[in-house]
């Protein structure tokens, strides 16, 4: 080679007239005869530099070679599957099969194939989400991998947070995760920087108490009950209060034990409880004011209502959990900011007790004016499966809670990952036609919204039943967002299709 690209040298400085290509040169460089010099002596010598090129040893980088991917012996994802992972990472595809595809591969123990990883891996960087299921498909190739490419280092943190200096965010992040793996660690990094911490930090890392919360977190709780700022002052209260040991609980306790007997039914309970507030300490009439952030009865009733156990209301004055909803919120004149205080209450503590008659009472009355209330859509969501999907198909009759775009049922079927009961599909799907609406009518943005996310959330069996195919049945807008609904369903059964069991 180095002799061809010597004559070639040469031809290019004396010309082609008197130094023109050999025919040995010009074969061995496979370039066709031409009568032209000048052409002949231009592709030799474009081929001969490419050959030299390709004979030069690679100049070494300022970095040695990565370590070699770590193996996986996991079994690939089923050929038909793949497919399907690339049509829900579009923009118009299926996303939100997302979470069903990666349990399925979860659940058969199944791995991507390395060609899906670069795609996957953008769609995470770009979305900035990561879950652990789509980690786990990618297993440690999928990591390796993401090491090598900047853009996507981020969704593999190599450095720890430092709960001293690192950003807010990260520090909250880090107090919750370690106060579920080692509550006392967590529990001296907070007190160790308590009086350093801003206001609005203070409280949210409170909050990140609850997790695994212990007497060992009163006298924390204790010291941020005389915190300058409203919402640590609050928090602390509601945590302790979740003690049933703790000092502000038992004084709460004898508090109610002494109201006075003749007058203690849940009816009156609210004009009572404001009679007898404490004279000083954290439930006096001035502490209250202060924590409800303007001076009234109504918002010192609120923030009681807020913050009492529910419980110990209860046991106060010798009623159920379901007869103390039932006289509190049916016959008492409470006004919608304390009944919506009483709500929060119940789903922040999260007793299941309370849960489950609060959403038995609500059932039992659908017309209630708190149904709009994002507390009891929180309620609701925070039953057990088996008795959030007793307590839907029930509300299925109710097709007033589903044209009211805030009422609890909308937004706890939209936050909801759950299933959704047979009669609630059907009540949602036939709604235009049961409630006779005119053929113009066109579906709020709301029911839209419920018709995608039962498309995800129905049977399949129920889903590829439902019969759309008379036009004439259907309000027209209604009819188009039937054909989206069916082509979930038909989607999600090719998912099913590709992961047989």
């Amino acid at each position: 080679m180095s002799k061809i690209w010597q004559n070639l040298r040469q031809t290019a400085i004396a010309g082609t007239d008197r130094h023109p290509v050999s025919e040995a040169d010009r074969m061995a460089l496979g370039i066709p005869e031409s009568a032209d010099a000048a052409q002949t002596a231009l592709r030799a010598l474009a081929a001969a530099t490419l050959l030299h090129r390709a004979a030069r040893p690679l100049n070494a980088g300022p970095h040695g070679l990565p370590e070699a991917c770590p193996p996986d012996d996991r079994p690939l994802a089923p050929s038909g599957a793949v497919p399907l992972l690339e049509v829900m990472l579009n923009a118009d595809g299926f996303p939100q099969a997302l979470p069903d595809f990666f349990e399925k591969m979860d659940r058969h123990g199944y791995r991507l194939p390395p060609e899906c990883m670069p795609q996957l891996l953008d769609w995470a960087a770009r979305k900035r989400q990561f879950p652990e299921a789509m980690q786990r498909s990618m297993g440690a190739p999928g990591r390796w991998l993401a090491m090598q490419h900047p853009d996507w280092q981020a969704l593999f943190p190599q450095e720890k947070p430092d709960w001293e200096t690192d950003a807010f965010q990260k520090r909250l992040q880090l107090l919750r995760e370690t106060r579920q793996a080692r509550p006392k660690t967590a529990l001296a990094w907070l007190e160790k920087t308590w009086d350093q911490e801003r206001a609005e930090h203070r409280a949210q890392f409170l909050q990140a108490l609850r997790f695994g919360l212990s007497a060992a977190d009163e006298a924390l709780l204790d010291r941020a009950l005389l915190d300058r700022s409203r919402p640590v002052r609050f928090m602390a209260r509601r945590l302790l209060l979740l003690l049933p040991d703790s000092g502000l609980r038992q004084t709460v306790q004898r508090w109610l034990a002494n109201l006075p007997v003749a007058e203690s039914k849940a009816t009156r309970l609210p004009s009572i409880l404001e009679k007898h507030l404490p004279q000083e300490g954290p439930f006096s009439k001035m502490q209250l004011l202060a924590l409800a952030g303007e001076k009234n009865n109504s918002d010192a009733l609120a923030i009681l209502l807020e913050l009492l156990p529910p419980e110990d209301l209860a046991k106060s004055n010798g009623y159920t959990p379901a007869d103390f909803l039932g006289n509190l919120l049916l016959e008492t004149k409470l006004d919608e900011s304390q009944g919506t205080s009483l709500l929060e209450n119940i789903a922040w503590r999260a007793n299941p007790d309370w849960l489950l008659a609060t959403a038995h009472f609500f059932l039992q009355n659908p017309d209630h004016a708190l149904w709009n209330t994002a507390a009891l859509a929180e309620i609701v969501n925070a039953l057990p499966a088996v008795d959030w999907l007793a307590s839907m198909a029930a509300l299925a009759a109710h097709r007033r809670l589903l044209e009211a775009e805030h009422s609890a049922l909308v937004c706890a079927l939209l936050e909801s990952e759950l299933p959704w009961p047979d009669a609630l599909v059907q009540a949602l799907v036939y709604y235009p036609i049961r409630s006779d609406q005119p053929r113009h009518w066109t579906p709020p943005a709301h029911f839209k919204a419920l018709l995608q996310r039962a498309a995800y959330g129905c049977s399949l069996s129920v889903g590829l039943a439902l019969n759309i195919d008379d036009t004439n049945n259907w309000p027209f807008p209604w009819y188009g967002e039937l054909v989206r609904f069916k082509k979930v369903v038909a989607f999600r059964q090719r998912l099913a299709q590709a992961f047989p069991d």
